[in-house]
């Protein structure tokens, strides 16, 4: 489904923006000054949540053009990087990060509604 661009969903999408700017900003500080160099369970996939939060931003991105895309990517996203955090022991470190991710989906969630219900509107009012 194409990305509807009523008044909602462009504030939707600007703060969705802001969002993902402050998340690839965060992730990136993280990236770079705080991985561990041991070889762990706990380090590896710390590095893995790093690289799949990173590739939020591009799915965020494809909101623009398709919200149903979008906003299945997010969650899918979202609920990796949640699980690979809890099962490293290092949710609590970075749990500013996932809720970040969270607020995205929710975001997205929220553009794909928008989309979905005016398109519903624009099919009622043509019959």
């Amino acid at each position: 489904m194409h990305t509807r661009y009523s008044k909602t969903n462009v504030l939707l999408l600007i703060g969705g923006a802001l969002v993902m700017f402050v998340h690839a900003f965060f992730v990136s500080l993280t990236a770079g000054f705080s991985t561990d160099p041991a070889h762990d369970l706990s380090s590896i996939a710390q590095i893995c949540f790093l690289y799949t939060a990173l590739s939020a931003v591009p799915s965020f991105l494809t909101m623009f053009r398709w919200s149903r895309i979008g906003f299945r990517a997010m969650w899918c996203i979202t609920i990796v990087c949640s699980t690979m955090l809890i099962v490293a022991g290092r949710f609590l470190r970075f749990g500013g990060d996932v809720l970040l991710l969270f607020v995205a989906a929710l975001i997205c969630t929220g553009i794909y509604t928008g989309s979905k219900q005016s398109a519903a509107d624009l099919n009622s009012s043509k019959a």
